[in-house]
């Protein structure tokens, strides 16, 4: 191992990383957090699905997706947007 330290899935270059793809794991990933059951969730649980998926967004990062989904300031985003974002 060139250095033990940096720990990695192989074939990722550095400073990657590997997410979740599958429609299925992602929606129930994302009803894990939408607490209310109204198939939309705020930035705070986008910010763990995002972690949950695999994905390593700085919280700027997270902010600028989070409103690219929320085009009308509405506070929540919809899990189709979601996905059609996630996987785009």
């Amino acid at each position: 191992m060139e250095n033990p330290t940096i720990l990695r899935p192989l074939g990722v270059p550095l400073g990657e990383f590997v997410v979740e793809i599958s429609k299925d794991i992602i929606s129930d990933v994302f009803q894990i957090y939408d607490e209310s059951q109204t198939k939309s969730v705020n930035l705070n649980s986008i910010t763990n699905i995002m972690k949950e998926l695999g994905a390593d967004f700085y919280e700027d990062e997270i902010l600028q997706a989070f409103e690219a989904m929320d085009p009308n300031n509405e506070g929540k985003v919809r899990f189709d947007v979601f996905y059609i974002w996630w996987v785009s």
